[in-house]
Formats: C-alpha cells, structure tokens, sequence
C-alpha cells in the first residue's frame, strides 16, 4: 500500500469501474484524491472516511451512485468537497464536522427533492456551495447567508 504518498491524481481520464475500497487505509498520509473526469461507477468506498488527512476530494463528473455516505463527516481536515455530476440518490447528509471545508459542490445530482439544509449555516469557512440541479425544495432561511466567507452560492 502506498502509505507515503500525499497525492492522487487521476482527473480526466477515461478510468472505470469501482473505486476499489483497499485503496485506502488510515494508515496513509494523502492530502489530495482527484478523481474527477472519469467514469467511475458504484459507491464511494467507505475505506475513504479513515483517510483523516486528506483536504481535497475531487469525485466530481464521474457516474457513481447510492448515497453520499455520512462518513465522509471523518474528513475533518476536508478543504474542497466535490461531488457534482454524478448519479448520487438519498438526501444529502449533515457534514457539520467538515469545519475547515470551504467548497462544497454536489450539484447536478438526482438526489431526493429536501429543503436547502440548515448544518449549512454551521461551516464557517465555507467561501463556495454550488447545489444547482438536486431538487431543493422550501424557503431560503437568513440562517442560510450566515457563514461570514460565503462568496460564491
């Protein structure tokens, strides 16, 4: 296993199949998994939670499916999040312990119809969300503006 490597980068390629979950161990010391411009298919692998020193998750424009786990919540030390254009289904989960997240793009999925979430309020760092195309439903709360870095909605 590569244990010293800091970076994956495999963005825009033509890559397929699983992401493999023995990939990943919390052994390792990666800082950047970009995976982007693929087509990957499946689930994020739940192995990629143990990575607690990772800052940047690029899934983004692949074809993968089922839920964004909850998981990802172990990626304390996540700085950009994204996963836009893929196939992800269920309702976006809480990410309130991603306090140093400040992108978080999960645009153009076919997630369920849901109200904007409230733990957004909670990430103070956040500078970018991009949720266009994942069926919001409801009332924009003031709450909603309250990260003091929010630049870019």
């Amino acid at each position: 296993m590569l244990l010293e490597t800091k970076h994956f980068h495999f963005g825009k390629n033509k890559l397929s199949g699983h992401i493999p979950e023995n990939l990943f161990s919390s052994k390792m010391t990666l800082i950047h998994v970009l995976f982007d411009g693929n087509q990957f298919t499946g689930k994020i692998p739940d192995t990629l939670s143990l990575v607690k020193t990772l800052t940047v998750l690029r899934l983004d424009r692949n074809k993968l499916t089922g839920n964004i786990p909850t998981s990802l919540n172990n990626l304390t030390s996540l700085q950009e999040l994204y996963l836009a254009n893929n196939e992800f289904t269920g309702t976006l989960p809480s990410l309130t312990s991603l306090t140093s997240l400040y992108t978080l793009d999960v645009s153009n999925n076919t997630l369920e119809s849901s109200p904007i979430p409230s733990w957004i309020s909670s990430l103070r760092s956040l500078a970018t969300l991009r949720m266009e195309g994942i069926k919001l439903n409801g009332s924009i709360s003031n709450s909603f503006f309250s990260p003091p870095q929010l630049q870019t909605v």
